[in-house]
């Protein structure tokens, strides 16, 4: 239920504040110790890992590149102990990935439908990506949900881009990299 509100808060701000940093964070409960992911301590594919602290390391110029945001600025965003959020701004446009680790919930597909909420009966799955990924195309908006499952532990990506072109397949080559990276 905490990444729910953590999922609305992040859209609230973008619908808002134009994929602004500025949206209140959530309180969350203290939890361990973190530790940075970088790509050299990337884990193998499939295992969430510790908490990511770090989302804008997970997405590099280059790779935002096909969006038009070569030129982005990066803005980091600790949302929780365990959620952090990176809004890339530039002359192309504005992204915002979102990053949450937790206790597993569900099934991928149960988890990625509930961060679409009502919006999950037109959402189209997105092969290979993750343990189970969703795509929607919104006037002005594109989401892109995919989560990875390890024993107790689940981490969900959200990447949302602002413009009226369909980018899935962009958006799928960019939250692949994070996944790999993360």
């Amino acid at each position: 239920m905490r990444r729910m509100a953590l999922v609305g808060v992040v859209l609230l701000g973008m619908a808002g504040a134009g994929c602004s940093s500025d949206a209140a964070s959530p309180e969350a409960p203290a939890t361990s110790a973190e530790t940075p992911v970088t790509s050299a301590e990337a884990q193998p594919a499939g295992t969430p890992g510790p908490a990511v602290t770090d989302a804008c390391s997970l997405v590099g110029q280059a790779d935002l590149a096909p969006l038009g945001l070569a030129d982005a600025k990066a803005t980091e965003t600790k949302l929780t102990e365990t959620a952090r959020s990176c809004d890339y701004q530039g002359g192309g446009g504005n992204l915002r990935l979102f990053v949450a680790t937790e206790p597993a919930t569900g099934s991928a597909e149960s988890v990625a439908k509930q961060a679409f909420g009502n919006s999950a009966t037109t959402a189209e799955e997105v092969p290979g990506l993750g343990d189970f990924a969703l795509y929607d195309k919104a006037p002005k908006l594109n989401i892109m949900v995919a989560v990875r499952i390890e024993g107790s532990q689940q981490r969900v990506y959200t990447l949302m881009a602002h413009t009226d072109e369909s980018v899935r397949e962009p958006m799928a080559k960019l939250l692949r990299t994070a996944l790999e990276r993360s």
